[in-house]
């Protein structure tokens, strides 16, 4: 059971009334936008800048902004790179979509990780790359990536 749930019964006018409360507020959009929050996190944390033109992409879980990654990599006409070991649905997906894909080979004797010689390899071989990197946990060996290698 999780610390966040009751499992006692609510009653009606009680969910009711908890749901007429969020209805009733009047939120305007600049209260309940996260992006400036998420911009100042990005900028103070890995120091990368964002402006007005930057995107942000919200979901609950990794596949919104994966498909969208997809979906611009194909409007582009690049190539989506994947190291080997990349988990299997991912790749999957991008193939469904119809998507360009080449494998980026990666060594047992590197714990699987994508090394700077593969990488510097790969860009001189494929016309606009599009680069996923399931991280910072490494498949299959689930590694870590560390903050210089990324």
């Amino acid at each position: 059971m999780d610390v966040d749930q009751s499992f006692l019964p609510v009653p009606a006018p009680v969910k009711a009334a908890i749901f007429e409360s969020f209805v009733r507020q009047n939120m305007i959009e600049s209260k309940i936008d996260v992006k400036l929050g998420i911009q100042m996190f990005i900028k103070s944390k890995y120091g990368s800048p964002s402006d007005s033109c930057t995107e942000f992409i919200y979901g609950d879980s990794p596949l919104a902004p994966f498909n969208k990654l997809v979906l611009c990599c194909i409007q582009e006409g690049g190539t989506l790179c994947f190291a080997t070991g990349t988990n299997g649905n991912y790749v999957a997906a991008a193939k469904f979509l119809k998507a360009n894909v080449v494998n980026i080979p990666t060594n047992i004797s590197t714990g699987f990780k994508l090394t700077v010689d593969a990488l510097t390899k790969l860009l001189q071989e494929v016309d606009k790359p599009w680069f996923y990197l399931s991280g910072p946990t490494i498949n299959p060996t689930g590694l870590l990536y560390s903050n210089e290698e990324i």
